[in-house]
């Protein structure tokens, strides 16, 4: 069946508002702003209430330098002389030799006031991330512990949540006191409270564009939807981003009701895992060729969803545990702690009893005809669990297709490989390539 397509109009809003972000991410110092670094899941609400600032988020600059050909190339290669493995996360080594060698797509690398994150043992590169950075530069660095919670059936005790919501609350505010010491700006527990009201809207808004993707045929595809996260990522904990997710959902909805898909023959639903090969996104295309859509993915689905009392994965209502929005920085600071521990489903990609179940999940939810797997070779955090996963979705006759390419190092990817692997899956699924 042809469906009828429409271009999407947010989709360019978002492009600008990424431009937006970096013009402000290289003039914030001379125009008087704090200009910090850390990881794009970084608590950035915690940083709204110390006035004007700009975020350089680490994973969405490294997929902007892979973006550019020429500069992903040395990146990779100035990562490699400065000796650290091409086993180094890919959003890692192309930030790392934009900072080695002081340049990045729009002029000299942004040298930050300050560096802050906190370090998380599911992704062991986070806290090194920021501390070499740190150390090249000269600039102060503040890291906060979060404690490994997640058990291998994603179930935390209630002693736990008992222990660990001071444990990280007490860590937030120690950063806050840190912070004004070192910029001499008194904290506005005002400006914090409303970031974090803006970012929960956020999120469940981007939520409920992710579920609509259960329509069929599907109003947007992952290509389309791994450059919409950008305004959630930069945009989250201020009125610009909710602004955008409000009118996208609207838009969405609209295309959903009138029937608008995202490619004009929809042949086959699949899920796609993980990171996108930025620097070959042609296999996101070719897949497309197919009539292949790809109608979701766990990386960027995680942005609007989470983790449920249930132990079910999507939506969450923003405050039904605290029952209001916080009133002042103590209940804030618990909040922030709570949904850490209990809600934040980004540990869902790093647990292979949790992913495998989630597969499952959204195989059946989105009505997806298999799934594909990126194997991508500048991250080994991330696909821990992967060929795990993919057994058990085989065993209940779920087809898939695992293709091995990078994030950021062209080097790692052959895309004859690639191409010549995603025929003969297709072919298998009795799917040819569209005239």
């Amino acid at each position: 069946m042809t469906y009828q397509t429409e271009y999407l109009k947010h989709f360019e809003l978002a492009k600008k508002l990424r431009e937006l972000h970096y013009q402000r991410v290289m003039t914030a110092r001379e125009q008087g702003k704090l200009l910090v670094t850390g990881g794009a899941n970084m608590l950035w609400e915690l940083l709204e209430g110390l006035g004007e600032y700009e975020a350089l988020e680490g994973e969405p600059y490294g997929a902007i330098v892979a973006h550019y050909p020429e500069l992903a190339s040395v990146t990779a290669e100035a990562t490699d002389s400065s000796g650290y493995g091409r086993d180094v996360c890919a959003y890692i080594r192309s930030y790392w030799g934009s900072m080695f060698l002081n340049r990045s797509p729009w002029g000299e690398f942004p040298k930050p006031d300050f560096a802050a994150h906190f370090y998380t043992s599911h992704c062991g590169g986070q806290e090194k991330w920021y501390r070499v950075l740190s150390e090249h530069l000269d600039v102060p660095y503040f890291v906060m512990d979060y404690p490994t919670l997640k058990a291998r059936n994603g179930v935390i005790t209630p002693k736990q949540v008992e222990r660990y919501i001071p444990y990280l609350a007490s860590q937030f505010n120690d950063f806050i006191e840190w912070a004004e010491k070192l910029t001499g700006r008194k904290y506005d527990d005002e400006k914090l409270i409303q970031a974090i009201i803006n970012k929960r809207r956020c999120q469940m808004l981007w939520g409920q564009i992710c579920e609509l993707q259960e329509t069929v045929p599907a109003p947007l595809n992952a290509r389309q939807m791994f450059n919409l996260i950008i305004p959630r990522v930069h945009w989250a904990t201020r009125k610009e981003g909710v602004d955008f997710h409000e009118t996208l959902l609207e838009e969405v909805q609209d295309r959903v009701a009138r029937g608008i898909a995202s490619l004009p023959e929809e042949k086959g639903r699949f899920i796609h895992d993980f990171v996108p090969p930025y620097v070959a996104m042609d296999i996101l295309r070719h897949l497309e060729a197919y009539g292949a859509v790809l109608v979701s993915s766990m990386y960027v689905f995680n942005w609007g969803y989470g983790i449920r009392d249930d132990r079910t994965w999507g939506p969450v209502d923003p405050f039904g545990d605290l029952g209001h929005p916080p009133r002042n920085r103590e209940e804030a600071l618990k909040h922030m702690a709570f949904w850490e521990i209990l809600r934040e489903p980004w540990l869902n990609m790093f647990s292979p009893e949790l992913k495998m179940g989630y597969y499952v999940d959204m195989v059946e939810r989105y009505k997806c005809d298999g799934v594909i797997f990126h194997i991508n070779r500048g991250e080994v955090g991330g696909v821990l669990g992967l060929l795990d996963s993919r057994y058990a979705l085989k065993q209940k006759g779920i087809p898939c297709l695992v293709y091995e390419a990078s994030a950021s190092d062209k080097r790692d990817v052959d895309i004859v490989k690639v191409v010549d692997g995603i025929d003969a899956f297709m072919e298998s699924l009795g799917m040819k390539k569209l005239a």
